[in-house]
Formats: structure tokens, sequence, C-alpha cells
């Protein structure tokens, strides 16, 4: 964690004691923080699950603020669905979760990846979020296809527990 995110996460804290939960100053500072945790290198797993909790706390605020397509809705979308996927994987590479938790976890990043595509589509394609829509579009595919394969490693792991595994027995008469 950088000297500025741990500031920006001080400065959240006193900014939550004083103002509504909702105010635009705490809003906006969530937003940056969730910017700078995407920035950083090789984030770990706190750095990721605070990358969560900020863009689920945003995103409601985000759905009422600016009902229909909305830039920054579709971009908090993102930024969750990258946390989660990555936080998926790692627990997975590490033995923390088993096939059906990271499939469960990877179709949850699905629906939020869908829906920020969805609202950044839209976006002229030489901006920035513009841009990301274009990188949305190929995250989603892929992880499909990842999807794709963990459902047919699964079925393959099902087929192989219930095949019999005793002798052939012939009946000769």
């Amino acid at each position: 964690m950088t000297r500025s995110s741990k500031d920006m996460e001080d400065l959240l804290f006193r900014l939550q004691r004083s103002f509504a939960p909702h105010h635009s100053l705490i809003l906006e500072l969530k937003q940056n923080l969730i910017a700078v945790y995407r920035n950083t290198n090789q984030p770990n797993n706190k750095i990721l699950a605070k990358k969560i909790d900020l863009c689920l706390d945003i995103i409601p605020i985000l759905r009422r603020l600016e009902p229909g397509i909305s830039r920054l809705l579709g971009i908090s979308l993102y930024e969750l669905h990258t946390a989660t996927s990555a936080i998926a994987n790692k627990q997975f590479r590490n033995g923390k979760t088993k096939e059906p938790e990271l499939l469960k976890m990877l179709q949850e990043s699905e629906g939020y990846l869908r829906e920020a595509v969805a609202h950044l589509i839209y976006e002229p394609r030489n901006t920035h979020e513009g841009q990301l829509a274009k990188m949305a579009l190929q995250d989603l595919r892929d992880l499909r296809l990842s999807i794709q394969n963990l459902v047919l490693l699964q079925d393959n792991n099902k087929n192989k527990k219930h095949k019999p595994r005793g002798k052939k027995i012939s009946c000769k008469k």
C-alpha cells in the first residue's frame, strides 16, 4: 500500500465521521481510492478486498444518482469485476477454494462485467472509457471461455467419479 493510499484512507475515515455517508466528497474519495488500488502493482488480497468493498459501497449510490446508462457506474462495475476475478483466481491458485467456488465467483464477476459493458458500450472509442469498453468486451469473451472450460472440467471430473472401477466380468457359456 502506498503512502497516498494510506493518507486517502485516513481522510476517508475522518470524513465519514463528519459527513453523511452519501456525501459527494466521500463518494469522490472512494472513487479515487479505487483508482489508486487499480494502479497498485500486484495487489494483495487485502487491497483487492478493500477495492471490492469500496465498489460495493458506491455502486448503489451511483444507481440512484445516475439512473440509466452511466459512465461512472460502468467504470465501477468494471473495477468490481477485476477485483472479484483476481481474488477468485488467487484463492484458487493458492488452494483456498475449490472449482465449484471458483466457478461461482467467476460467474458473479461475469455479471458485473456484462453490466459494465452495457454502460460503457456507448462511450466514444477515442476516449478512456471507450477503450475501457473495448477491453471489457475482450475480458467478457475471455471470462466466458474460462467459465465454459471450468464447467467442462467439472463435468469430466463428475463422469470419472461415477465410472465403475472394478474388473470387467465376462459371462461365457
